[in-house]
């Protein structure tokens, strides 16, 4: 590399390079925008999957990082309309989603997202019992049959669908994704799919959060996971379905960046209410 391009390098990153850089250093929050630059550059995809993220950024010295910097990017692609973030690079089976949250204004809560597994199963059913009892009071007959049931779960987590939430190491939420489609998508009616017929999809089922933890941004995290997630295998969108009347979940999800698309038919003949999030 040119000493020109060098120095652009520096200009262009001064947080780097600049004065006081030692003290920010030890704020994970610094390395934050770094590694978001860095997942704009697919060469380096895999890279940092299997190397970067396995370790606590803050021990990552300041060196390193300018050589990544200084190779890296004048090669990478300017892809800020895709969207992808750290996140993006945490999908591989080895690797779980982690950040912060703020469930309370100033105070932050580590969040981790990761594959539901059987040990989970006495934290996780609680959850889906208080998000029983909360639809219930909505007055609508959604999920009030024992579903999901633990068998339903456990088939997810064999599947490798199954997803939990932990946050400061408590499972709090939990949720789906379903890949290889979802039958009852196959018909719509009074409406249509944003992406028509297309099976370039991931679909949402089960979502459920624990009470005393809604209305902290969990339920956006979810949403964001599986955007990633369908990006990262080149999936075109996402798509949810929930009762008529489960206004709150409604409401949750246009908030998210879904659209109402029409009705769907479960396979018991129950009605539900389509949305999808274009990617």
């Amino acid at each position: 590399m040119s000493i020109g391009k060098k120095k652009r390098m520096v200009a262009d990153h001064p947080f780097l390079f600049g004065r006081g850089r030692r003290a920010r250093t030890h704020d994970p929050r610094f390395w934050r925008p770094v590694l978001y630059q860095l997942s704009y550059t697919p060469i380096c995809a895999n890279f940092f999957t299997t190397d970067i993220l396995y370790h606590n950024t803050n021990k990552i010295s300041i060196p390193f990082f300018k050589k990544i910097l200084i190779f890296y990017f004048p090669v990478r692609k300017r892809a800020h309309n895709i969207g992808y973030r750290l996140k993006s690079l945490a999908i591989s089976d080895k690797l779980c989603y982690t950040d912060t949250i703020n469930l309370q204004k100033g105070l932050e809560s580590k969040m981790i997202i990761r594959k539901t597994e059987k040990s989970d199963l006495c934290a996780i059913m609680p959850i889906f019992d208080e998000a029983r009892k909360t639809i219930a009071a909505l007055g609508i007959d959604q999920w009030q049959n024992g579903y999901p049931s633990e068998a339903v779960v456990e088939r997810d987590i064999e599947l490798d669908q199954s997803r939990a939430i932990e946050l400061d190491g408590e499972i709090c939420a939990t949720f789906a994704l379903i890949f290889d489609g979802e039958p009852t998508y196959n018909k719509i009616y009074d409406g249509e799919w944003l992406t028509g017929d297309s099976e370039s999809y991931i679909a949402i089922h089960r979502v459920a959060i624990s009470v005393a933890k809604r209305g902290g941004g969990i339920a956006g995290a979810i949403m964001d996971y599986a955007a990633d997630t369908a990006r990262s295998l080149g999936r075109k969108s996402l798509r949810i379905d929930t009762h008529r009347g489960n206004i709150v979940m409604r409401k949750m999800l246009e908030k998210q960046g879904f659209s109402y698309c029409g009705i769907i038919y479960l396979e018991d003949g129950g009605e539900r209410v389509a949305y999808e999030r274009v990617l």
